[in-house]
């Protein structure tokens, strides 16, 4: 009786079928692996087929979806599965409407070290894109569920979804979850991120005031919504917070969040700090500066203002360690 091939060798035949020149035989043999009781073999299959385009497996697709939904964490251990057929079908762009709000709902506690872990986050957050391809009416309502999921990526899911929704409520829903704030700071930043990039002009006086709070924590948050934005009216807001600002950190976290703009006004902030600026200032500066390190022009630009300068204090080998 021959001997059945491992896992190993099932996954590299349909690792194969990438490069079948037959669309209908890739079609075959992803059907039959869709079908599969092994979720490592249905995600490479769903993968796949996402890869090839093949959009007439959607049936099979959402079938396999909720074959792997009955005693799930037994089934598909870690939401493998799952998660890889609703970015193919996501990816394929299919209005799995029913799949997507099982996904969106669905919670997978593990047992782990410690408390158990919720392995479906990623595939709440592959739902709510799935809702949005699919312009669902609930969607609002579902992302503002996901806004108060206890995991911080399920959060950051439901605001960056909100962000390229378009929906009416999408922007007031972003000032709440901004005014409210987050335990993780990240999530705050991307809420106000998503706000500039949403209404950009009618929310820069919105986060312009998250910057001009007493809290440190605050004001680098929205910072970092604005150095993201790439707004050119952002670059005034972030130096004058520079210039009103006494603590260390904040002030290297403005300058930083300055050239992150990638605005010419920005950058010219910059180098004049470089250029007349106390050490301290031309050592932040010369920070900030380093993420364009690979620019050429700009690399010549912050060498000319070094070289303007009657001090060095050490400068020189700030340059040379930052721009390497």
């Amino acid at each position: 009786m021959p001997k059945r091939p491992s896992l190993e060798d099932r996954l590299a035949e349909l690792s194969k079928l990438r490069r079948e020149p037959d669309p209908a035989v890739a079609k075959q043999a992803l059907a039959k692996g869709l079908k599969d009781r092994s979720p490592h073999l249905v995600a490479k299959a769903a993968r796949i087929t996402a890869e090839l385009g093949i959009d007439e497996l959607d049936d099979a697709l959402t079938l396999a979806f909720d074959r792997f939904m009955v005693d799930p964490a037994r089934t598909d251990k870690g939401c493998v599965a799952k998660i890889a057929i609703v970015r193919a079908l996501v990816d394929l762009d299919v209005r799995a409407d029913d799949t997507y709000l099982i996904g969106i709902r669905h919670r997978q506690p593990e047992a782990a070290y410690g408390p158990p872990t919720d392995t479906a986050v990623p595939l709440r957050a592959a739902s709510a894109e799935g809702l949005l391809v699919a312009r669902h009416p609930n969607l609002g309502l579902e992302l503002t569920e996901l806004l108060t999921d206890s995991e911080v990526h399920a959060r950051l899911a439901a605001v960056r979804v909100l962000a390229a929704s378009g929906l009416t409520e999408a922007e007031p829903l972003l000032r709440l979850k901004a005014h409210l704030g987050d335990a993780e700071p990240e999530v705050t930043t991307e809420a106000l991120a998503g706000l500039l990039t949403l209404a950009p002009r009618r929310s820069l006086p919105f986060v312009a005031r998250f910057l001009n709070a007493d809290d440190p924590a605050t004001v680098e948050t929205a910072a970092l919504a604005l150095g993201e934005s790439r707004l050119e009216d952002a670059v005034e807001l972030l130096e004058q917070r520079y210039q009103r600002s006494v603590e260390y950190r904040l002030r290297q976290t403005l300058l930083i969040c300055l050239s992150m703009l990638r605005r010419d006004t920005g950058l010219e902030v910059l180098l004049d700090l470089v250029r007349i600026g106390s050490v301290e200032q031309a050592t932040h500066a010369l920070v900030a500066l380093a993420i364009h390190r690979d620019d050429k022009t700009l690399r010549e630009s912050v060498q000319d203002a070094l070289a303007n300068r009657s001090d060095d204090d050490g400068l020189q080998r700030v340059f040379a360690e930052e721009f390497r």
